[in-house]
């Protein structure tokens, strides 16, 4: 019951975090120069949150070695010095077998050692390749993700863009503030996710750092998707509603990742411990469409001379591309 009161916490805490950082374009009357900096400023955030840290993020999940490879390197040791002791192998190929073994970090070393009984050098090979065949996997993996969540935000785009009635610029407004919503919201779901395991585990270190890591990033986009809205043009209340969305959807993945696991179990998580890499790495394909094709564009129109920004823009550009940076070197994951 700790641990749940524990990551109700901590989600309450993302949620006002996130909104208040939101909220700061809205509490403030600002003249259409600020406003315009803002949006550049935010639109940087947005390139340098995608760019520097879900995409790392992403790809560091993809490849971190999983609690099961851990567990799996530890029995299969133990396997290997029991079976090389009864054969009466000398130490120096122990020592040799057992190194091949931690790095092979396989799962199904275990059933190895048992069919081979490590009598040749082919076992430790296969483990290796086997290991291999793994890694490839998750190299295409971050790929196809990536490719998945742009390709993803270009059909919202497009098929958001012919729905409704009215003016033609208001559609196309409509569809530039929920395609940014959307895939500010995959983003924040899959930090959800990530923030529900760290709560399911004994660790408060790790806890802690998995929520610092979110706020880190989630702070500042949401200053930048509120910006967006406001420079778009959406009223108020619409853009408190986009907020809400924004500010809900880690707090309320993290509290039922967090019960999902508890109620089916360990073994789940650990199955599908990649999943939390696919969604950050799909959410960056989302966050870099609506960076290129939306915000980077609009500001270059809106800039004083004819498609070229000035060099206080461009500033403000670049410090916002590095703002995201300089807040996750500061901590580790």
């Amino acid at each position: 019951m700790a641990e749940f009161w524990t990551i109700c916490l901590l989600s309450i805490g993302m949620f006002i975090g996130c909104g208040l950082a939101g909220w700061i374009p809205l509490a403030f009357t600002l003249s259409q120069r600020k406003i315009q900096l803002f949006t550049i400023f935010g639109a940087g955030l947005l390139v340098g949150t995608a760019l520097a840290v879900i995409i790392p993020e992403g790809v560091q999940t993809m490849y971190n070695t999983s609690p099961v490879e851990m567990i799996s390197t530890q029995l299969a040791l133990l396997s290997t010095v029991y079976v090389l002791t009864h054969q009466g192998i000398r130490p120096q190929p122990l020592n040799e077998y057992c190194c091949a073994l931690v790095n092979s970090n396989n799962w199904h070393t275990v059933e190895l050692c048992k069919t081979h009984k490590l009598t040749n050098q082919h076992t430790i090979c296969e483990s290796k390749q086997h290991t291999h065949t793994h890694a490839g996997g998750a190299h295409h993996a971050i790929g196809v993700s990536l490719l998945l969540g742009f390709v993803f935000m270009l059909l919202v785009d497009q098929f958001g863009g012919k729905v409704g009635t009215g003016r033609s610029q208001q559609p196309d407004q409509r569809s530039k503030g929920h395609t940014a919503t959307i895939g500010l919201v995959v983003h924040a779901a899959a930090d959800g996710v990530a923030m529900g395991a760290a709560a399911s585990t004994d660790r408060s270190d790790l806890q802690f750092i998995v929520f610092l890591a979110i706020m880190l990033h989630k702070a500042p986009a949401a200053f930048g998707l509120v910006s967006f809205l406001v420079h778009e043009g959406l009223e108020p209340r619409k853009v408190k509603r986009h907020l809400l969305a924004f500010a809900l959807a880690a707090p309320l993945l993290a509290i039922v990742t967090f019960v999902f696991l508890n109620q089916v179990g360990l073994n789940v998580m650990l199955q599908d411990y990649n999943a939390t890499g696919v969604a950050m790495l799909f959410s960056a394909g989302t966050f870099l469409y609506v960076a290129t094709v939306h915000v980077l564009p609009e500001v270059a129109q809106s800039a004083s001379g004819p498609g070229k920004l000035g060099l206080c823009e461009v500033l403000v550009l670049v410090l916002g591309s590095l703002f995201p940076l300089i807040l996750n070197l500061s901590h580790t994951h």
